[in-house]
């Protein structure tokens, strides 16, 4: 006959108010200083969870927000306020769209945003945030310009930004070595993404040059199944 034995699970301990309130001032206190929630969980002792509720709120006003950005900015130690790609404040937290998020809430600012705010000054409602750099993440204050979006079109047409890059006889040559060359290749080659490259060679792009029919979708069916398909193919 066998027994089994139980061990007795030992009793919560329960927390005075007081004793509460001290915990919580002190893991606010830690968060505010930079210190990680796994940080606060062992100075206090308690699990993860626990710390979390003993930090709920702190992150929500604005200078507690500053703290949150600077744990995500990588700068360089080496700056001297000049400008180029090797002197860019990195982000190491999430993206949206090329350039550094933080949530605020339920909604999110754009790191390079915030980092205007913090360093220069507020932003105009109808004005945007650019770089001089030309690099979305960077947050490094002496890279960035606001000014109305006509600015940003303005500098873009000085730099070159977002005109047409290639050549008729370059596109010819791209499309023309598509069973030769892998995309990544001819990417370096012309200074270009593997993006372009595909759009090029399967008739997203330049279609009219190339001679490619472009590449349409057929509407799903009832079962969802979605299928590539070429202009001149009958559905």
């Amino acid at each position: 006959m066998l027994i089994r034995i139980y061990e007795k699970k030992p009793k919560r301990i329960r927390v005075s108010n007081a004793e509460l309130k001290v915990r919580k001032s002190k893991a606010v206190k830690m968060r505010e200083n930079g210190a990680s929630v796994l940080e606060v969980a062992k100075e206090l002792n308690v699990t993860k969870s626990k710390a979390k509720y003993y930090c709920r709120g702190c992150n929500s006003t604005y200078f507690k927000l500053e703290n949150r950005f600077w744990r995500k900015v990588n700068k360089n130690p080496d700056y001297d306020g000049s400008i180029g790609w090797f002197d860019c404040w990195g982000w190491n937290s999430g993206m949206r769209g090329g350039y550094g998020s933080m949530s605020v809430g339920r909604s999110h600012i754009s790191g390079h945003r915030y980092s205007y705010e913090l360093h220069i000054g507020e932003i105009k409602k109808d004005e945007g945030v650019f770089h001089h750099c030309d690099n979305p993440p960077c947050c490094n204050p002496d890279h960035l310009f606001s000014g109305p979006m006509i600015d940003n079109c303005i500098d873009m047409a000085k730099k070159l930004r977002g005109t047409n890059k290639l050549e008729k006889h370059q596109v010819l040559i791209i499309y023309e070595n598509k069973d030769n060359e892998i995309q990544s290749v001819l990417a370096k080659r012309f200074g270009i993404t593997r993006e372009v490259i595909s759009k090029i060679q399967t008739g997203a792009n330049w279609g009219w040059l190339t001679g490619q029919p472009k590449l349409i979708r057929k509407p799903r069916s009832n079962r969802g199944i979605r299928k590539g398909l070429r202009a001149s193919d009958p559905f």
